[in-house]
């Protein structure tokens, strides 16, 4: 979903395995997307990820705060993003 409503209107209607949430949003400030998805979702086990190129401290604490299972920054390595997805959906990690 391009923007914070959409996400969320989105994952009510499909119920994904994970989420992946910038925190930069045209509609919503990402934070705000997670904390929704938690309140909406409390009895449901949703990884969010939030990949963002925030990369202050401040922001990965907000992020966890608000309900983040992990916080990755840009740029990545797709091998760290690959790990961090398998261990947030309960898979085995890739090699």
């Amino acid at each position: 979903a391009l923007c914070g409503k959409a996400a969320i209107s989105w994952a009510v209607e499909h119920q994904p395995d994970l989420v992946i949430l910038d925190l930069v949003l045209p509609d919503m400030d990402g934070h705000k997307v997670c904390q929704e998805l938690r309140r909406l979702y409390s009895f449901w086990a949703l990884p969010v990820l939030i990949l963002t190129a925030k990369n202050q401290p401040i922001d990965q604490l907000r992020g966890f705060a608000h309900g983040a299972d992990a916080y990755m920054t840009k740029p990545f390595e797709s091998g760290e993003l690959l790990r961090t997805v398998a261990l947030l959906v309960g898979n085995t990690a890739p090699a």
